[in-house]
């Protein structure tokens, strides 16, 4: 019979966020970021807000995710490079480590995952959204999140980043605690009705 070690063996880090829920939020790197940041409503970015609606028949509920593990899992749930063995799982450890950015789910009423949405706050306080995951995400999933999108801009009181056809790289994502991150296109908010 084999055993497996205590589950803090497994994962020492998630001992640190359980022990210390606080340590990333008051590390000074992070204080730092929100005075250079003063437009940023700090409990509005870090709470969010919640969205319901309806897919393929199904309750789906919309809201940033807090747990450390479930956002390191990211990738892995929608099949992306940032999944565990894929060719960016440091984005997924830097969307972690930096308040600046965050993982948006949205699961069913069994809390499966269903899809996920990266979203950002630029260097210069605007809300960046990216793409939504999967990628064959149908549009009533899409329209879902981009009313999240708009709702949590007006929730904030920044503005929403809208994409330069030509240029999506022109707004800054910084780094708070992390060194590097894979700086995804925009979403152009541009939903296929197929």
């Amino acid at each position: 019979m084999i055993r497996r070690p205590p589950r803090s063996t497994l994962f020492p880090y998630t001992t640190l966020f359980r022990s210390n829920h606080q340590y990333l939020a008051t590390h000074p790197h992070t204080q730092a970021w929100y005075r250079k940041h003063s437009l940023v409503n700090r409990e509005v970015w870090e709470q969010g807000i919640s969205i319901i609606g309806v897919v393929n028949g199904k309750s789906i509920r919309i809201g940033i995710e807090r747990d450390p593990l479930e956002i390191l899992k990211m990738g892995t749930y929608v099949g992306s490079c940032l999944g565990l063995g894929g060719l960016c799982t440091y984005s997924s450890a830097a969307v972690l480590l930096d308040d600046n950015k965050h993982v948006l789910f949205a699961r069913d009423h069994q809390q499966t995952v269903i899809a996920r949405q990266l979203i950002a706050i630029s260097a210069d306080d605007e809300l960046v959204c990216f793409e939504v995951y999967p990628l064959s995400a149908n549009s009533t999933m899409k329209k879902l999140f981009k009313e999240y999108d708009i709702n949590f801009s007006h929730a904030l009181g920044l503005p929403l980043y809208q994409p330069d056809d030509n240029d999506q790289k022109d707004c800054q994502i910084e780094h708070i605690l992390s060194t590097d991150w894979w700086d995804d296109d925009a979403w152009n908010f541009r939903i296929d009705e197929g």
